[in-house]
């Protein structure tokens, strides 16, 4: 992205390339006023906002780099334990259900879908049953599932 005119002399702006310019500046009580610039190139046709991706005029700097490092560390972090998570209520899906005949491409479905599979096998009928009604409410309680898409999916 180009960066803006030392004088901010918006004048000549879009640059060439560019069909369009917005700016907003943001003011928070007790935050450091944030000025952004939105610049369109001119081969879109349509704007969509999910494509929208924010960038420091000039470019990151280095602490900037430290963090995406770490912060995409993290996220994938919770990405892999959640893909565990998920496939560890498949595995007791199968074992409650049909433990002879187990398969796993026959249980899969979605985090809330498992959730419900798994709700629905808390009968009380044996100790396993006891244990897992009891570790899905600790689940909801501390709201596993909306931290987990919080931070996958926000």
């Amino acid at each position: 992205m180009p960066d803006l005119p030392e004088d901010d002399n918006l004048e000549e702006w879009p640059p060439v390339g560019f069909s369009a310019f917005y700016t907003v500046t943001e003011k928070i009580d007790g935050q450091p006023e944030r000025q952004y610039h939105v610049l369109l190139p001119s081969t879109f046709s349509k704007v969509d906002l999910s494509t929208i991706r924010v960038r420091r005029h000039g470019g990151p700097t280095d602490a900037d780099k430290r963090y995406r490092d770490e912060f995409y560390k993290q996220v994938g972090a919770i990405a892999v334990a959640s893909g565990h998570a998920e496939a560890a209520m498949k595995r007791l899906l199968l074992i409650l259900k049909r433990p002879d005949e187990a398969h796993f491409a026959e249980v899969d479905g979605t985090w809330t879908s498992l959730t419900e599979q798994l709700q629905n096998e808390c009968d009380g009928s044996d100790q396993k049953r006891l244990d897992l009604a009891n570790l899905l409410e600790w689940a909801k309680e501390n709201k596993i599932k909306i931290r987990r898409d919080n931070a996958i999916h926000a």
